[in-house]
């Protein structure tokens, strides 16, 4: 995949988090912390989770859970990357 050390790891993840790459959201989270799901197939996705950021214009910003090569995201289509 072209991804071999750890200095891969932000590529990987700006390689994925693209314009048009879809997002899915599970809604499953019973304290209302939904993790957003960014796929984009073929290389994987990325997990989300939003943060409170006091500092930036819209008071949150998200932080990256995981990433990995699965190329199914599960739960409901919510949008696509601006």
């Amino acid at each position: 995949m072209g991804y071999h050390t750890i200095n891969d790891v932000a590529r990987y993840i700006g390689d994925i988090i693209r314009p048009g790459a879809k997002i899915y959201c599970e809604f499953s989270s019973a304290a209302g912390r939904h993790r957003p799901t960014v796929l984009k197939s073929p290389l994987g996705l990325v997990v989300l989770e939003p943060r409170e950021a006091p500092e930036t214009a819209s008071g949150h910003i998200y932080t990256v859970v995981t990433a990995y090569t699965k190329r199914t995201a599960h739960g409901v289509l919510v949008g696509n990357v601006q």
